[in-house]
């Protein structure tokens, strides 16, 4: 008795969910309690989990799902279901190397993928797992044109959603099939397509968003008809038709939508703003699907059962999730937000809770136990200890595929959040796998089909051509590999610290700073604010008085910590590596070389002085503080003022340095200003607000205070003000964050 090839499929899927699931599992487990990664396997095991979480679980998974609804035993079934074991074993491939995965995430992030040591593998693995669900959605087009095309008007709501998906998935997936045939061509043939200087790495995010956006919709549209089904319980009329137009008006409008990904890209407004026109269109038919299922179970609400208490919570998850993602779809907000916690919160909400529990409801329909009760509250519960402290944390500038908060917010603050979301996020996936051994044992066992007749049988000729396609592919890499041996950025020779440099600028940096460090890349034409000019030095967010350069420790802080709000994200280097990078910086202008002739005023003297405060002086700190901030230093003119206007006067008076009171009206709020080395307005922050740079730091904030920062109206302190009185602002900054 052969097994019919939707149930292998199904058992392929539950395998990656498995493998995709674990690796979530152990990432939690990291930020909760530091240690089980470094800055580079760290990325490494992103890509792992959103590659196999992705393509090679949820794609495979949901395919078997219609495969078998459908009772498709065709050959183009068979092809997927080989394709799906072949795109596993080539990930399998990719942990085998010895730098464990491509640290370059699930998006294959361009110009990191055209040269990562495992590259090849995962690629192929994105590849194949494209393919085949471009067999499969062959499949069920094949089988509704076909067979149910006189009646397709009569299709169910689940049957609509997974044509639409199908629809989706033919439009779309030959153009990331181009862009992997592409890259693969940089990564083996010394192509330079998506390379960073001689090519265009933001044409590899544009290729990939255009299909990697309209794939939510493809893995969530039939699992939003399976729900319709239970919702609507069969009923006709209007309520069928509003689901399925909804369904309809966002297959149309899903491949509008990718550019809201690419919103801190060199993109100019007016295209922003129509990306996020079309975002927020969207959003109507998603309302008026919500509103559909409301109506249904309020009108004729099914019978009581597991199956609808697991649609109801897919329900909530889906509007909750939507709701957090409409931040996201306006320009404003989503550069603060775009490189953060946040999003992944948003995402899993999404495409992690909400299918989840679809996937549940699907299983309770066939067999329904009474453990599920227990189950889907105690997974409601622990889904929301898993996902809502990222979207608290993403709010503070946590940044994603970082591998540790230090730095970015006070670990006070962030660890209690990760903890309870590591041991939220391990009681839910204990809960998933135990209940789904639990069910395995308890469901009906349908007997299997005898491999018989002409769409049964399998068709080796396909799975031939694949295997040739696939072997000739992975041989040439190799022996393109074998002839580069040594030629990997990621691990050349240190005897030139400057040379490693180099090549590791060139991966990481060239393609928004330019190869000369001009500030001209590919990538860096129409960012704001633009790429810094390295070859006149400028830099900015370091601290250091005048025209001085930064220190390394400056520059090492940028580099692995990004910028939030810009398209500079954190890197997962190596204290060695980043030396590396600072040294090849410093032979990009000659003012490095001119340092030590500049006049020594313009250093920030070192070391930092102590407190002369304390803990018992902090109430005197803080009235000084109050009296420099808004009178001496004038730091209202940018800064918003934490006091009234009376009882700013009323401090001030005490003194006798305080000219008259200057005030603005907009006083309560901080004031942009336009930087004009850099060719960009920047706003001050509001430290009642707004992360900063230094929060939670001292001494980095008395250097800021007192070095000023380049590139901005903030001047240096350090001659006008005496070391107590730049002590006495730091307490009064830090003082005002809640």
């Amino acid at each position: 008795m052969a097994r019919a090839p939707a149930q292998v499929l199904i058992r392929l899927g539950t395998l990656g969910l498995l493998l995709g699931g674990g690796a979530a599992m152990l990432m939690r487990w990291h930020l909760g309690w530091p240690g089980l990664f470094s800055g580079r396997s760290y990325p490494a095991a992103v890509t792992l989990h959103g590659v196999t979480m992705i393509y090679l679980a949820m794609a495979p998974l949901l395919g078997g799902l219609s495969l078998a609804r459908l009772q498709i035993a065709h050959r183009l079934a068979w092809a997927a279901v080989w394709l799906t074991g072949l795109a596993q074993l080539s990930m399998a491939c990719a942990l085998s190397t010895p730098l464990f995965a491509p640290a370059v995430g699930w998006t294959m992030l361009a110009p990191l993928s055209t040269e990562a040591p495992a590259g090849q593998w995962a690629l192929a693995a994105l590849t194949l797992s494209v393919t085949l669900a471009t067999l499969g959605s062959l499949a069920v087009s094949w089988l509704v044109f076909s067979r149910l095309a006189p009646r397709h008007t009569r299709l169910s709501a689940r049957g609509f959603s997974e044509l639409c998906a199908a629809g989706l998935n033919l439009a779309f997936a030959p153009v990331l099939l181009a862009a992997n045939a592409l890259l693969l061509r940089d990564q083996c043939f010394g192509s330079h397509h998506f390379a960073a200087t001689r090519g265009d790495p933001m044409a590899w995010q544009h290729l990939f968003w255009i299909f990697g956006h309209p794939e939510v919709y493809i893995l969530v549209l039939p699992l939003w008809g399976a729900v319709s089904d239970i919702f609507l319980a069969g009923l006709p009329g209007p309520l069928d038709r509003g689901v399925k137009g909804a369904m309809l008006g966002v297959s149309l409008l899903a491949g509008g939508v990718y550019g809201h990904h690419l919103v801190v890209t060199p993109q100019g407004p007016f295209v922003l703003k129509g990306f996020s026109l079309v975002t927020l269109a969207i959003s109507l038919p998603s309302a008026l699907l919500i509103g559909r299922w409301l109506v249904a179970l309020l009108r004729a609400p099914p019978p009581r059962s597991e199956a609808l208490g697991y649609g109801l919570a897919t329900l909530y998850f889906f509007a909750f999730g939507g709701l957090t993602g409409l931040p996201l779809g306006l320009p404003a907000t989503n550069r603060a937000l775009h490189g953060g916690a946040f999003v992944v919160g948003h995402f899993h909400l999404v495409m992690a809770a909400a299918m989840l529990f679809a996937l549940w409801a699907l299983a309770a329909e066939r067999a329904p136990l009474g453990e599920m009760r227990w189950h889907r509250r105690l997974s409601f519960l622990t889904a929301h200890g898993l996902f809502v402290p990222m979207l608290a944390l993403g709010l503070e500038g946590v940044p994603r595929r970082a591998a540790s908060t230090a730095g970015y917010v006070d670990a006070l603050y962030a660890m209690p959040l990760q903890r309870a979301a590591t041991v939220s996020g391990l009681l839910f996936g204990a809960l998933q796998v135990a209940m789904f051994l639990r069910w395995l044992a308890a469901r009906p066992r349908a007997p299997e089909a005898p491999r018989t007749g002409p769409e049964a049988t399998l068709d080796l000729r396909p799975l031939a051509v694949s295997l040739a396609i696939f072997v000739g592919t992975l041989g040439l890499t190799l022996r393109v590999a074998a002839r580069r041996e040594g030629a990997d950025p990621r691990a050349p020779e240190r005897a030139d610290t400057a040379t490693y440099g180099a090549r590791l600028y060139a991966l990481h940096c060239a393609q928004c700073h330019g190869a000369t460090g001009r500030g001209d890349g590919p990538s860096g034409a129409g960012l704001s604010p633009p790429p810094r000019d390295f070859s006149r030095a400028q830099f900015k967010y370091v601290f250091s008085v005048g025209r001085a350069l930064p220190s390394d420790d400056d520059l090492a802080r940028t580099i692995t910590r990004g910028l939030g709000g810009t398209a500079m994200r954190p890197w997962g280097l190596s204290p060695d590596e980043v030396a590396a990078v600072i040294a090849h910086l410093k032979t990009l202008s000659p003012r490095w070389a001119d340092a030590a002739a500049e006049d020594p005023r313009q250093t920030l003297a070192a070391p930092t002085p102590p407190d002369p405060f304390g803990a018992s002086g902090r109430d005197e700190a803080l009235a000084l503080g109050a009296r420099l901030y808004h009178g001496f230093a004038q730091c209202i003119q940018c800064h918003p003022a934490y006091l009234t206007r009376e009882a700013a006067a009323s401090a001030l008076a005490l003194d006798p340095r305080q000219p008259a009171l200057t005030w603005r009206d907009d006083a309560e709020r901080p004031r942009a200003h336009l930087a004009r080395p850099y060719r960009s307005v920047l706003l001050a922050p509001d430290f009642a607000r707004h992360r900063y740079a230094h929060e939670g730091d001292p001494e980095g904030l008395f250097r800021a205070i007192a070095g000023g920062i380049q590139g901005t109206a903030m001047p240096a302190w350090q001659e006008a003000l005496s070391a107590r009185e730049l002590w006495a602002l730091v307490h009064y900054v830090s003082a005002q964050r809640p």
